[in-house]
């Protein structure tokens, strides 16, 4: 039974949102202003879709990323 729910629970970080939704609710889900989300996203088009764990991974590099 806890398989299930570990599966589950999986499903529902795999499930995919367009750039654009996750860009205005930014500050909800990643505590992050919708330019920081642009940022990270520069090469992305408006409407590819991202997993909230592949979005809040690549904000985190693009915070990280060293300034020249």
């Amino acid at each position: 039974m806890g398989k299930q729910q570990t599966n589950k629970s999986k499903d529902k970080d795999s499930i995919t949102f367009p750039l654009s939704e996750l860009s205005k609710h930014s500050r909800e889900l990643f505590g992050v202003n919708p330019e920081v989300l642009a940022g990270a996203f520069f090469d992305a088009k408006n409407d590819d879709q991202f997993s909230k764990e592949e979005a809040k991974e690549k904000i985190e590099m693009f915070l990280k990323k060293e300034v020249k």
